[in-house]
């Protein structure tokens, strides 16, 4: 089964680069390419929909940290050092391959764009595939890197959601903080006060 997967993943990329590379098209991927660099697209265009009053949702910013965050420690930390598959012979970076972090970034963001503005939710995916997709036409991933790094994203981006839709402030604008009703609190405070007493008896 590797060794179908790593045939056809040469088979694409050498197809495409042998067939598809032209100024025009690698000035165009190049650029998103860029964009698409630790999320940066996602977080403007979220700045965009606010600014004009599209979503009102600010939380949205704090899914996006939570996303970039989750893809850098699961993709990069994590998978890349897990898997440690080589780039691409046509790529000058010196990072492993597998999973591509452009495209579990681009989908992990357009999942949560998509989410909280549905109504140009195709516009979103269609950036996200042409981020990944930018990567295997100049060479710094193979196809199966991209495919993985899709699924780790939209994995990302629904965590991220999860995470943010079930936090809410306490006091104030405070992220992060869970939702604790009055018996969570007493229990919490309980608790506080076991320790306490328990340490005193300690000294």
């Amino acid at each position: 089964m590797g060794e179908f997967i790593f045939a056809l993943d040469y088979g694409i990329i050498n197809f495409i680069q042998g067939n598809f590379i032209n100024p025009p098209f690698t000035l165009f991927f190049r650029f998103l390419s860029g964009v698409g660099t630790w999320g940066v697209i996602w977080v403007v265009i979220a700045g965009i929909l606010l600014l004009f009053e599209e979503i009102e949702d600010k939380k949205i910013f704090d899914a996006l940290i939570v996303a970039f965050f989750g893809s850098i420690t699961g993709g990069e930390f994590l998978l890349k050092n897990l898997f440690q598959r080589l780039r691409p012979e046509a790529s000058f970076l010196q990072t492993y391959s597998f999973p591509s972090t452009h495209a579990t970034l681009a989908f992990a963001g357009a999942y949560i764009l998509s989410q909280k503005h549905k109504k140009y939710s195709y516009l979103y995916y269609t950036i996200a595939f042409l981020i990944a997709f930018s990567r295997i036409y100049l060479g710094e991933h193979y196809p199966s890197d991209v495919i993985g790094g899709v699924l780790l994203g939209l994995a990302v981006g629904w965590l991220s959601l999860f995470i943010i839709n079930y936090t809410a402030p306490i006091n104030g604008n405070k992220p992060f903080a869970f939702k604790f009703g009055k018996g969570w609190r007493r229990k919490f405070h309980f608790v506080l006060k076991w320790f306490k007493v328990h340490d005193n008896l300690q000294k």
